[in-house]
């Protein structure tokens, strides 16, 4: 790979903790990630390579509040091994260095690349909002051109703890930026992401509605940054999304939640959540929940960008419809993508989970559900969608306990709950990547890497986060 000034070159060692062995593990094994932060670790998100090498990205909590984004690099080795250390663990994006105010980095994705690396990208946000927040991004080498694993991974950065800005200002705000990855497969990235627009808190009821757009950027990792075509400007890919907070029963955490995949033929499928609360724009009316699905033509077609068509998707709309996940195969043989997500239930009724299967045929698309049994008394919440060769439709979830959580797997076929064994009492928030390699004998060996995150006890500043790879058979 060839590195032009002023990219910055530098080996994981100048962000390592206190240097421990190297970590062999196999499949099936839970293992607890590090982290740098004093009051706990989350939201980590997985990928993996062609060569079975995965990356972790996720934000870890300090007392102040504030946050700094993580990763940790795992190589596979060989004989059903993986291989990790101190010296794999780093800092993409360091809260200390107060670029923009009162920094706060937080809630990255990652996404592997045709070469084997992997791209990661976060919001820096100041939390008092006095100051826009940005996006960036870095990219992490855990390999050479002929495929040989380094000594330790690099990372392609401008300096320790800081990415390259392919958004200098934008407003993350209520949203959180929330910005999801998509490998275009020519060696450019696609990142989407969250910008509020507008905001009105109503004093008598509490009410907020805000807008959103839903920013899309394309990024160019082969270019020097310098270069003008390195990121593109951001485009308003959707604009006037809703997503409002009545002030009873109000949702919690990131909100619009873009995620995106491709489909078969490179097309962008894009799934984003929308609340419409009585009042919003000054208009009276019932509530409109519901999770949002819309395909647009490939990056590199002749028309770029272009609509397709949209899918709306709700069990209740009165409710907001939350967390959307996407995934998709090129091994299958439909042109199919999966979509989970969550629904808010009032109070005294368990949050519930839904998922479905979306086949694009030309411009139309039909649609099935996929498999999952709500519990009527215990939370189910946090789903992750896997879509594999034939099938593969997978659905991973948290169902809450009185005493303990349980990471549940739900597969259509055959129809079954299967618990997924942790090494904590409360395990939360599953992430999942999918490695699909053909065997030679016509078939697709499968292998699911998991992360999540969790403690024996429910206090979230004892959280760290988990990986565990199983073959799938």
């Amino acid at each position: 790979m060839q590195l032009t000034p002023p990219v910055v070159f530098f080996s994981l060692l100048l962000l390592a903790c206190p240097a421990t062995a190297q970590q062999t593990f196999s499949y099936g094994q839970d293992v607890t990630l590090p982290t740098y932060g004093t009051r706990g670790a989350d939201h980590a998100t997985v990928a993996v390579n062609s060569y079975g090498d995965s990356f972790v990205a996720y934000h870890c909590a300090f007392a102040s509040g504030r946050h700094m984004v993580e990763g940790m690099a795992i190589a596979s080795i060989g004989s059903n091994q993986f291989e990790t250390g101190a010296n794999w663990h780093f800092a993409l994006g360091n809260q200390s260095l107060g670029l923009i105010g009162d920094d706060s980095c937080i809630k990255p994705d990652v996404v592997s690349l045709p070469d084997g690396s992997f791209a990661v990208s976060w919001t820096r946000q100041d939390i008092s909002h006095v100051n826009p927040a940005r996006i960036e991004m870095c990219q992490i080498v855990m390999r050479d051109s002929a495929g040989v694993l380094l000594f330790a991974p690099q990372v392609i950065a401008p300096q320790p703890g800081v990415g390259f800005i392919i958004d200098p200002s934008f407003d993350a705000t209520d949203s959180g930026g929330m910005v999801d990855l998509l490998d275009l497969e020519d060696g450019t990235i696609a990142a989407v992401y969250a910008h509020q627009t507008n905001r009105v808190i109503d004093p008598l009821s509490n009410d907020t509605w805000r807008d959103y757009d839903l920013r899309f950027v394309h990024v160019d990792l082969s270019l020097n940054p310098s270069d003008p075509n390195f990121a593109s400007a951001p485009i308003a890919l959707i604009s006037g999304i809703p997503f409002d907070n009545p002030g009873r029963h109000a949702p919690v955490g990131g909100q619009v939640l873009p995620d995106i995949v491709l489909d078969d033929y490179s097309n962008l499928v894009l799934a984003y959540e929308e609340f419409w609360h009585d009042g919003h724009a000054g208009i009276s009316g019932p509530n409109l929940g519901r999770i949002v699905v819309r395909r647009f033509s490939s990056f590199l077609s002749a028309a770029p960008l272009t609509e397709i068509n949209a899918n709306y998707f709700t069990r209740n709309s009165a409710r907001a419809q939350r967390r959307p996940n996407l995934s998709s195969s090129r091994f299958d043989s439909k042109n199919v993508v999966t979509l989970a997500w969550g629904h808010d239930e009032i109070w005294y009724s368990a949050d519930k989970i839904l998922t479905r299967e979306i086949n694009y045929q030309g411009s139309t698309a039909s649609i099935k559900n996929l498999y999952w049994a709500n519990s009527n008394i215990f939370e189910d919440k946090l789903p992750t969608s896997v879509c594999g060769a034939n099938s593969t439709r997978l659905t991973l979830a948290t169902r809450e306990y009185h005493s303990f959580n349980a990471l549940i797997v739900a597969t259509s076929v055959p129809q079954q709950m299967i618990q997924m064994p942790t090494a904590v009492a409360y395990p939360l928030r599953p992430s999942a990547a999918l490695l699909e390699v053909p065997n030679g004998g016509g078939g697709i060996n499968q292998c699911l890497y998991t992360t999540y995150e969790g403690a024996d006890t429910q206090n979230t500043a004892d959280f760290l986060i988990h990986l565990i790879v199983r073959q799938l058979r």
